[in-house]
């Protein structure tokens, strides 16, 4: 192992000891979400007006290369989530790290779902 790998892995092991589990974290049971036969990625977590905690995500069919946006629920801070709800405007989805689709919620109460569709061929 070279030093540039040596000192990547000290440092990394550095990092993660002084992680720790942070205050008022809760970790629950294992809860799958996303729909088993779908690939899901780009998930991110929000809150809303109320304070209920919000993830999001995109599920593609094997093979395709678009993806629909999706969201949870949890009424107990994550330790549960509820049904799955489609976002129905929101497909066509390029589900890449640069577009991360999510959603997010004004004030008054109103969801905001962002993403970028897949770009349309020229034919």
């Amino acid at each position: 192992m070279g030093i540039f790998n040596r000192f990547s892995m000290i440092w990394l092991a550095a990092l993660v000891a002084a992680c720790g589990q942070p205050q008022g974290f809760r970790v629950g049971a294992e809860q799958v979400i996303s729909d088993m036969g779908k690939i899901a990625s780009c998930t991110h977590i929000s809150h809303d007006a109320a304070g209920r905690m919000i993830v999001s995500w995109v599920e593609q069919e094997p093979g395709s290369d678009d993806g629909s946006l999706w969201y949870a629920v949890s009424e107990d801070g994550g330790v549960h989530f509820g049904k799955p709800v489609p976002v129905p405007t929101a497909t066509g989805i390029a589900p890449q790290p640069e577009n991360m689709p999510k959603i997010v919620f004004r004030k008054n109460g109103e969801a905001v779902a962002m993403f970028h569709p897949q770009p349309r061929s020229k034919e």
